[in-house]
């Protein structure tokens, strides 16, 4: 499938457009009655043609996008122990096709990251929006995921489009499952975390190994991961602590004895580097990874 919504130069042709081969529905993706919807519009055309070579790439024949929005999926552990860097690891954009939810990890300027999942309508028990204006997906198995940051103007329509497909589609279905990872490569389903795709053959990256780089020394799991900012500056801020542990702060300081220093290098381990074992694992397990294979 090939799109050329890339080709388009600003957010007013693509309102316009009247090429019905595109996998698109421009009426119900777009919308300018007003100045804000038009100023959202204007967010979601850059997205979408920043994510059109991936979606030609993922959508099945006769699969239409009719809607996208963007938001951040959230926990109660990664607000505690994350904070900001959770809005950086968890951007995703979210595509309503005529099929699924497809739910893609997106980087600054709208640009496609890492991790790719799909929300099958069937899975959807029913869809809230919170008291303060957040989105909550539940289940059919019993799962709820999270998501703020949406903006006000898409809720009630996420809300309604997936009811409304949910039941064109057949209702619930009763399945166990909830969102789906996709592999970054063909965009098969994968179930668990193993090497490879069993469809492509191609390699991910362990959440293991990505766990104790970690435990090694903070900061070197998230960099495997491919979260260089996120990795210097763990890496940096770990770096210190240990200096500033064991470096002398003056002339009359007294010696550094050696219980001290093994039992202060004992705790620093088990409080730093096990935290981040713990976080790191928590994020390698968020999707899969692919590993970045030169061809």
């Amino acid at each position: 499938m090939n799109s050329k919504i890339s080709e388009f130069a600003d957010f007013h042709q693509a309102l316009n457009c009247t090429d019905h081969s595109l996998p698109y529905k421009m009426n119900s993706i777009f919308n300018a009655k007003n100045w804000s919807s038009k100023s959202l519009s204007k967010k979601k055309f850059k997205l979408l043609r920043s994510f059109d070579a991936l979606l030609s790439g993922m959508l099945a024949e006769n699969e239409m996008v009719y809607y996208i929005s963007f938001g951040v999926k959230s926990s109660f552990f990664e607000q505690f122990f994350l904070g900001w860097v959770m809005y950086y690891l968890n951007r995703q954009a979210f595509i309503f096709t005529t099929k699924r939810i497809l739910l893609i990890q997106f980087k600054g300027k709208y640009k496609p990251w890492d991790l790719i999942a799909q929300i099958p309508y069937q899975n959807v028990k029913k869809v809230k929006q919170t008291l303060f204006g957040n989105v909550k997906f539940y289940f059919a198995s019993g799962e709820t995921s999270f998501f703020i940051g949406m903006p006000k103007l898409d809720r009630k329509n996420i809300i309604n489009i997936t009811n409304t497909v949910r039941e064109k589609t057949g209702g619930v279905s009763g399945s166990t499952g909830a969102s789906e990872n996709l592999c970054p490569y063909c965009f098969r389903v994968v179930s668990g975390f193993p090497k490879s795709c069993e469809k492509c053959g191609k390699p991910f990256k362990s959440s293991k190994k990505a766990g104790l780089l970690s435990l090694l020394f903070p900061g070197l799991g998230d960099f495997y991961l491919g979260h260089t900012k996120f990795a210097v500056l763990e890496i940096s801020g770990a770096a210190l602590a240990w200096i500033s542990l064991f470096a002398p702060t003056g002339k009359t300081d007294q010696p550094l004895t050696v219980p001290f220093i093994v039992t202060s290098a004992l705790v620093l381990f088990v409080i730093m580097h096990g935290l981040d074992f713990v976080v790191t694992s928590k994020i390698a397990k968020k999707g899969i990874y692919p590993v970045k294979v030169r061809t």
